[in-house]
């Protein structure tokens, strides 16, 4: 699994596109995983509006057929307080790990449940 934090940082760095290059041209694009941690993700494609004109991640400019799957994380920005009992917060955790495991978010969780015997936070999950 590659997991790409998508931010405008991300789009500049010529070290994330040949990554990300040699990802799509060595491994299936089905085992990608976007994490927007800032700018926009359209469809097939990661921009960020920070400069005159949105820039595109060039390594992911034309490749995708597919939406690849994809995290949005952008509203962690904004949380003066990270608290991992917050739900939004071990939703989006269980999209990852589920993801990067090849287990649907559903087991996931109905394991953790299992484990901890309440669904409140994230022990033994990771």
């Amino acid at each position: 699994m590659f997991v790409l934090l998508a931010s405008p940082a991300a789009v500049r760095s010529p070290w994330v596109t040949v990554r990300c290059g040699w990802w799509l041209t060595n491994r299936p694009a089905e085992r990608l995983l976007i994490v927007l941690t800032s700018g926009e993700w359209f469809g097939r494609s990661y921009r960020t509006s920070t400069g005159p004109s949105p820039r595109a991640c060039t390594a992911l400019r034309g490749v995708l057929r597919e939406q690849p799957g994809w995290v949005d994380l952008r509203w962690l920005r904004d949380a003066d307080q990270v608290d991992r009992a917050n739900p939004r917060l071990r939703d989006c955790v269980a999209d990852v790990v589920g993801a990067i495991r090849q287990t649907p978010k559903d087991l996931l969780v109905g394991e953790h449940i299992r484990r901890i015997g309440r669904p409140c936070g994230w022990h033994g999950v990771v």
